[in-house]
């Protein structure tokens, strides 16, 4: 069985920016209108570290687990509301992808994402892919801050899932994050320029394979073929 992992923001979906007003809205609602945002890169990060360092500036302190809790399910909450608000889309090729390879019975799709559970899951009902995936064998934030751990759980999980046929893992996403996280567990790492990171940027993490884009379904899986009878990527 070949497993591919796929990363969901700007990879799979570009939701308009509806996650930053959901986070600027929650913090507004929990903790007042002065409560200040802090700027930083949160591509490719978890929710719980996105939600860490919001807390850590607007307290000045380490927040508690009870409150990471608190304004990620508040977060969660006010989610889809800014989804329906703003103007997303599912990006080029994705649709026709993830049919083309819930078609084939040696091929596995699953989710590796610095999101939620429920995140994820509004995400991907919203744009209408949500039924492509196994959501039960898929890894998500959790408890986690480190997408590196977040992967280490996907390879526990798919090893689980399959035993002696799995085969070949693949991890495609579109930050440096998801080419580490990817080379941590031996996966064949996919990185796409559809995100913030230009191809010259993700370049430098050498990725297995790095495309401008996601392409047509025949043409992907000519590329994932490429990695038959190789041994465990490690980059």
């Amino acid at each position: 069985m070949n497993v591919l992992f796929w990363d969901v923001d700007q990879t799979l979906v570009y939701t308009g920016h509806a996650g930053f007003m959901a986070i600027e809205r929650t913090l507004t609602e929990l903790m007042g209108p002065d409560a200040p945002l802090p700027q930083f890169d949160a591509g490719g990060r978890t929710d719980n570290f996105i939600c860490r360092e919001i807390l850590r500036h607007a307290t000045g302190r380490e927040p508690t687990r009870d409150e990471m809790h608190t304004f990620s399910r508040h977060y969660e909450k006010t989610l889809l509301a800014c989804m329906q608000e703003m103007r997303g889309e599912v990006l080029p090729y994705v649709k026709e992808l993830l049919a083309y390879f819930s078609g084939f019975p040696d091929y596995d799709q699953l989710l590796l994402t610095g999101n939620s559970r429920e995140g994820a899951r509004l995400k991907l009902t919203h744009y209408g892919i949500a039924d492509y995936f196994d959501f039960e064998n898929s890894a998500f934030a959790e408890d986690n801050f480190d997408r590196r751990d977040v992967a280490l759980r996907a390879k526990s999980l798919a090893t689980a899932k399959w035993g002696d046929r799995l085969e070949r893992i693949y991890v495609i996403g579109d930050t440096e994050h998801d080419i580490r996280c990817g080379k941590e567990i031996g996966a064949y790492t996919v990185a796409v320029a559809t995100g913030s990171r230009t191809a010259e940027m993700l370049r430098e993490y050498a990725p297995w394979r790095l495309l401008p884009q996601l392409c047509p379904a025949e043409e992907f899986h000519a590329l994932l073929l490429e990695a038959e009878g190789k041994e465990e990527y490690t980059g």
